[in-house]
């Protein structure tokens, strides 16, 4: 069985159509299992997902900040968060396999997509993603994630949630200050979605056999 994350696949697209991403760092992510070094923004994320995930076990209600993995975020600022979103699912997961023998001759297995929403609410999906920099709505426009979370999740909306924060007070880790409201907007189902996303896991696909790393994917699949 080949399996691919969301996330590799969006990774493959900014390798294909942006100037910074390049075919060795994603080589480096398929030979580590489609996982990454984490810098401390990554970290800092993840920890701000723990919080919004579980706010009752990372408060510190005396002095009002909840706390995960070395970094703080205001009680006051996850509470309005949680509030805003409502009623849900956090961290739920969908896969899908599909038969791409059609596209992809050589191929011996089905191959399934999986991906992890932050937020699933009937119909809806949202991501929360924390920003050190100027948040900018065109910088999600293209992406493949809300694309592929909506085909995979059979939904409708995508709603990104991008959270303006300070540096940390201590540098890579410590408190994180807001630097304002949430910016969020919203992206929807369109009907050729899913043949988008077909394109791009089939060139994914292509692209590894080609560079030989078809075996990173492929759990019975010896180089």
């Amino acid at each position: 069985m080949i399996r691919v994350r969301v996330s590799t696949i969006e990774q493959f697209r900014k390798v294909c159509l942006t100037d910074w991403a390049t075919e060795a760092e994603l080589s480096a992510y398929l030979r580590a299992g489609q996982e990454g070094e984490a810098n401390w923004k990554m970290r800092a994320g993840t920890a701000f997902h723990h919080c919004l995930d579980n706010p009752e076990g990372t408060c510190l209600p005396e002095v009002r900040e909840h706390w995960s993995g070395g970094f703080g975020f205001p009680a006051d600022y996850i509470a309005a968060q949680l509030e805003d979103l409502g009623p849900g699912q956090r961290e739920v997961t969908a896969r899908k396999r599909f038969d791409l023998t059609a596209d992809c001759p050589w191929l011996r297995c089905m191959v399934e997509v999986k991906g992890t929403a932050d937020f699933a609410c009937g119909l809806g999906l949202a991501d929360d993603k924390t920003k050190f920099s100027t948040p900018a709505p065109q910088d999600y426009e293209n992406s493949l994630q809300w694309r592929w979370y909506l085909h995979l999740f059979d939904a409708w909306s995508f709603q990104y949630r991008l959270h303006p924060f300070k540096d940390p007070a201590g540098g890579e880790r410590g408190l994180c200050i807001p630097r304002g409201e949430p910016l969020t907007f919203n992206l929807y189902r369109y009907d050729d979605l899913e043949a988008d996303c077909l394109f791009w896991l089939v060139e994914l696909l292509c692209w590894a056999k080609t560079a030989r790393l078809l075996y990173c994917l492929e759990t019975s699949y010896k180089p």
